[in-house]
């Protein structure tokens, strides 16, 4: 399995909002008693550890976020590893700080590292773990995400980045199904109810049983799963 933690190199961005996967991965390495190297040839500072003596690599793209891609493509084809065996770390500007959201295929959501990842291995079949990191609509986008998170916010990234040893043994011991179920995801609905004089907007939870199976829900479906919640 390769562990992939998505960022920007640098002083200037360590433990910004953006460098979320790099976070994950190192802290990955230190529980794992491994050390990151630089590899010039598939630009990317790699860690190798072992499981049941089977090895397993960590991977940060020191090409910068955009073009990521570039580094995963390198590795993957020089140890002959399939987009099966790629687990992906990134932030999500659209999940509360610390929230996270496992997915086996999909979109690139926007962001510019999975876009490029994708492009690369010219396929969205790739496993990732999105990690809330909120998003300040007040603030420029690019400044928000490449800032530090104030005090709340980084004890609610402390708690999940603390999880990264038991979600990567998890995954490999027990596959993708077993964490995404482990790990369910909870989405927020914006259900527009209309009436000839009023429009009520109301904020509903759900919690989603099979998260491999939605990336939306529709609002009869959400209302029927709600238990009850008056719309």
């Amino acid at each position: 399995m390769l562990i992939v933690g998505l960022g920007n190199p640098g002083k200037e961005y360590e433990k910004t909002r953006h460098n979320v996967g790099f976070m994950f991965v190192d802290e990955l390495a230190e529980k794992y008693n491994t050390t990151f190297k630089l590899d010039k040839k598939h630009q990317a500072m790699v860690a190798e550890f072992k499981i049941n003596n089977e090895k397993h690599y960590l991977l940060k793209p020191m090409t910068y976020m955009n073009l990521s891609g570039i580094a995963v493509r390198s590795f993957t084809d020089y140890y002959k590893i399939p987009s099966s065996s790629i687990f992906i770390v990134v932030d999500d500007l659209d999940l509360d700080t610390g929230r996270i959201r496992i997915r086996k295929a999909g979109s690139s959501g926007g962001h510019n590292g999975l876009k490029s990842i994708f492009a690369h291995m010219n396929t969205e079949s790739i496993y990732r773990m999105r990690v809330g990191i909120n998003n300040n609509k007040k603030a420029d986008t690019k400044d928000y995400v490449l800032g530090r998170f104030g005090v709340q916010d980084q004890e609610a990234i402390e708690k999940t980045i603390s999880l990264a040893k038991s979600i990567t043994d998890d995954l490999i011991k027990n596959g993708i199904d077993y964490i995404m179920n482990k790990f369910k995801a909870t989405v927020k609905i914006n259900v527009e109810i209309f009436n000839t004089e009023i429009t009520l907007e109301k904020t509903i939870e759900v919690e989603i049983k099979e998260p491999s199976k939605y990336d939306t829900v529709t609002v009869k479906e959400a209302i029927d799963s709600n238990d009850g919640t008056e719309v």
